[in-house]
């Protein structure tokens, strides 16, 4: 399940860039697994308070 689990994980980091486009410029997002940041995507508009690496809470 951990495999089927990372393999979703970086399905999700890889369209990340594409979702900017998609929301027209208006979303921000974050991957995490059970335990830290994996991948994120500000946006000036929507700061985030995160940093890939931190742990998520």
């Amino acid at each position: 399940m951990e495999n089927k689990n990372n393999k979703v994980l970086e399905a999700f980091s890889t369209v990340m860039p594409y979702l900017k486009i998609i929301f027209d410029d208006e979303a921000a997002f974050s991957v995490t697994d059970t335990e830290k940041y994996i991948a994120i995507l500000e946006n000036e508009k929507l700061p985030m308070s995160a940093a890939v690496g931190e742990h998520g809470y």
